[in-house]
C-alpha cells in the first residue's frame, strides 16, 4: 500500500479526500512504544480496533462509488491508518498503511491542502477516526501520542483551529468528518494552553472565509463520548455512508434524488440512533449554503411506519399505500401494531380501511423521504 490510496488525473474539478483512522497508540497501554508514565491522566486510554476499520470503510466506499454521481468527481484520497496491535491486518490480505503519526498526518493535511485548493470548484473532504479528548477545543490524537516526554499533546492537533483555518482556503465546497471523543480527563487542563496541540492549519485574521458551502459534522457533542463496535465500523461512519448513499436524498428542482449537505446534517443524528438503537447526539458547525454532493440514479429506500388513532380504530384498520398517481396497492390487515415497511422514496397515497364501518375511511397523498418517514391516520368514528 502506497501513500496514495487513489489518484487519477481528470480535467476539471474534483473531490480530494484525506482519511484518517488511528487504532494502534504506541505509546497507550498494549502499545510497542515506551509508555507514557501515567494513562489515568487521559482518561485511561488505549488501543481501539474500530477507528481503522472505520477510516478503511469510509476510504472504500468512496472509492468504488460511481464517479458520475459526484458534482466534483472523486480525484484522490490519502489514506492514513495505524491498525490497533490486536487488529492487523485489515484489509485480510496483509495490507500496510502509511502510518498516522503527527508528523504523517501534517505531511498528508499539507498535500492534500494543495490539491484542494487547484481548483475553487473542487470539493474537499477530511475524515478523522480515533481518540479524542476535549479543552477548549476537540484534540485529536495521532497515533505518537505520548512520544514527546515534555508534552504528549505534541503528538495531536486541535480541531477548532484547523477548521477554521481551513475554511479561509479553498475550495468553495468542504466536509469535515470527526468520529472522535469529546470527554474531559485529568490530564487535560482549561483552557488549551495547559494541553499546548497545535493545529494543522493556523487562522488568520486578515484571511477572508473562502468556504461557501461547510458540512462540519463531529460524532459527539462537547464532553461526551463516541462509540465503536469492537473490530467493526463506529455508528457515526456508518451512518455517514448510509447518508451518501441516499439516506440523505431529497429531489431537486428536476425530481431528481440528489444528497446535498445541509440534508446529511439534518438526518444524521436519526442515522446514528438507527445505527447504534439509541439516541446518540452529533455536533454541527454553522449551517451555511448547500451543495449538491451525489446524485442517485433513482430513488433511495425509505423505511415507512404507518399508523392509525385512536387506538381501537388501528386494531380494525386494513392499512393501504400505493404509488402516486397510479401503482400497485399494497395493505395491511387489520392488527393491533403499527405497519413497518420499506419502500421506494416517492409520493404515495396512504389510507386505512374498515370493513365493520366503525370509522369512516381516510386517505391521503404523502411524500415519502428517506431515511425514515412516520404517517399517523386518523379515523373519525361513524
Amino acid at each position: 500500500m502506497t501513500q496514495m490510496f487513489f489518484e487519477e488525473n481528470r480535467p476539471g474539478p474534483g473531490m480530494h479526500a484525506l482519511v484518517i483512522g488511528v487504532g494502534g497508540y504506541a505509546h497507550l497501554p498494549g502499545g510497542a512504544g515506551r509508555a507514557i508514565a501515567d494513562p489515568l491522566r487521559y482518561g485511561n486510554l488505549g488501543q481501539l480496533t474500530s477507528p481503522p476499520r472505520s477510516a478503511l470503510e469510509f476510504a472504500t466506499w468512496l472509492r468504488e462509488s460511481d464517479p458520475s454521481r459526484w458534482t466534483a468527481p472523486l480525484a484522490s484520497i490519502d489514506l492514513r491508518i495505524s491498525p490497533a496491535p490486536t487488529d492487523p491486518d485489515l484489509g485480510g490480505s496483509g495490507s500496510a498503511y502509511r502510518d498516522a503519526t503527527i508528523d504523517s498526518i501534517t505531511e498528508a493535511y499539507d498535500v492534500w491542502k494543495d490539491r484542494c485548493a487547484s481548483d475553487e470548484n473542487n470539493v474537499a473532504v477530511f475524515y478523522f477516526c480515533g481518540h479524542g479528548l476535549q479543552s477548549d477545543e476537540q484534540l485529536l490524537l495521532a497515533s505518537d501520542f505520548g512520544r514527546y516526554e515534555g508534552n504528549h499533546f505534541r503528538g495531536a492537533f486541535s480541531f477548532e483551529s484547523t477548521r477554521t483555518g481551513f475554511l479561509q482556503r479553498p475550495p468553495r465546497t468542504q466536509c469535515f468528518f470527526i468520529d472522535a471523543c469529546r470527554e474531559v480527563a485529568p490530564g487535560v487542563t482549561m483552557p488549551l494552553g495547559g494541553a499546548n496541540a497545535d493545529p494543522l492549519d493556523r487562522p488568520d485574521a486578515r484571511r477572508r472565509r473562502h468556504c461557501d458551502h461547510d458540512l462540519t459534522l463531529q460524532s459527539s457533542t462537547p464532553f461526551a463520548a463516541a462509540l465503536g463496535r469492537p473490530r467493526n465500523v463506529s455508528y457515526f461512519t456508518a451512518a455517514l455512508i448510509n447518508a451518501m448513499q441516499g439516506g440523505a436524498a431529497v429531489t431537486d428542482e428536476f425530481a431528481e434524488w440528489v444528497v446535498r449537505t445541509d440534508r446529511i446534517a439534518m438526518v444524521i443524528d436519526s442515522l446514528v440512533e438507527a445505527e447504534a438503537g439509541r439516541p446518540m447526539p452529533t455536533a454541527k458547525g454553522p449551517a451555511f449554503l448547500p451543495a449538491v454532493l451525489y446524485r442517485l440514479d433513482g430513488p433511495p429506500d425509505v423505511e415507512l411506519t404507518l399508523a392509525c388513532v385512536p387506538e381501537p380504530a388501528l386494531c380494525r384498520a386494513t392499512l393501504f399505500y400505493e404509488p402516486h398517481p397510479s401503482g400497485r396497492t399494497e395493505r395491511k390487515p387489520p392488527m393491533p401494531e403499527k405497519w413497518n415497511v420499506t419502500l421506494k422514496a416517492g409520493y404515495y397515497r396512504i389510507g386505512a380501511e374498515f370493513e365493520d364501518h366503525t370509522y369512516a375511511p381516510v386517505s391521503r397523498t404523502e411524500l415519502i423521504n428517506p431515511p425514515t418517514t412516520a404517517q399517523t391516520l386518523r379515523a373519525v368514528s361513524r
